[in-house]
């Protein structure tokens, strides 16, 4: 799901096919609704990265944490923490 610049919400998924690329804004609120795999099968999506990408990892790089203005990082983890809340009381986490 694509949050768009005027707050619709667009679930862009329902009208991809085997092969499709979707590219968008990262800055844009966007988020991923809970996989349920097909019938008869343990999975659910498969995301391939083919564009040299890195993920590095942010916890041990102090110079890129920094950056991260106090509020964003109080953020995050107040989703986490109520996210956590949510699936223990058995209801879907929410997005951000």
């Amino acid at each position: 799901m694509v949050v768009d610049r005027k707050g619709q919400g667009a679930f862009v998924e329902a009208s991809l096919e085997p092969g499709d690329v979707v590219v968008y804004d990262g800055s844009l609120e966007h988020g991923v609704m809970p996989i349920i795999p097909n019938e008869g099968s343990h999975l659910g999506r498969i995301q391939v990265f083919p564009i040299p990408t890195v993920f590095g990892n942010l916890k041990d790089n102090i110079d890129e944490i920094a950056r991260i203005p106090a509020s964003k990082i109080a953020a995050a983890k107040w989703l986490w923490l109520k996210n956590q809340i949510r699936i223990k009381l058995g209801m879907r986490p929410a997005m951000r």
